[in-house]
């Protein structure tokens, strides 16, 4: 399945509650280090979703990538929060 965000822009604009694309989507922009895009997604699939542990450790790796630090931590501890069994976080 591919990780583009180009790919998964229609799927979300069609749903924007398609929680499936925005997290691919938010993946992909990642991947092409456009960390406020990643964020922007993984921030919306959170409150669309807000017991996503996988997701709040994903925007905590983006805002890392980003060097916000403090809040890659808040992100990082609400994974384990929300999945204590979570190892990534």
């Amino acid at each position: 399945m591919p990780r583009s965000p180009i790919y998964w822009d229609k799927a979300v604009k069609a749903n924007p509650k398609d929680l499936h694309a925005l997290y691919m989507r938010g993946l992909g922009w990642r991947d092409k280090k456009e960390y406020d895009h990643a964020i922007k997604d993984f921030t919306e699939y959170i409150r669309l979703e807000p017991s996503s542990a996988d997701v709040c450790n994903w925007r905590g790796m983006a805002r890392h990538d980003k060097k916000e630090y403090d809040k890659a931590i808040a992100d990082y501890t609400e994974a384990i929060r929300l999945d204590p069994k979570l190892a990534l976080a």
